[in-house]
């Protein structure tokens, strides 16, 4: 997991939305973009670890393509 997206999911998980509907609209919107980043890290790691043991690329996973 990238050390800054970690951090930045921490410290989002951990503050909580602002005050009012654009304090909840900023945060769900940072916490979109650090879930995009750890998930393209997870599928860059699921397809490197396949191609390092000889596998064929896995299918997608279901829950990143919904």
């Amino acid at each position: 997991m990238p050390p800054q997206a970690r951090s930045n999911a921490e410290r989002l998980l951990s503050q909580g939305p602002g005050e009012g509907r654009l304090g909840a609209w900023i945060h769900m919107r940072a916490l979109a973009r650090v879930c995009r980043v750890l998930v393209a890290e997870r599928q860059v790691r699921r397809r490197h670890n396949s191609a390092a043991a000889g596998r064929a690329p896995q299918d997608p996973d279901p829950v990143v393509t919904q």
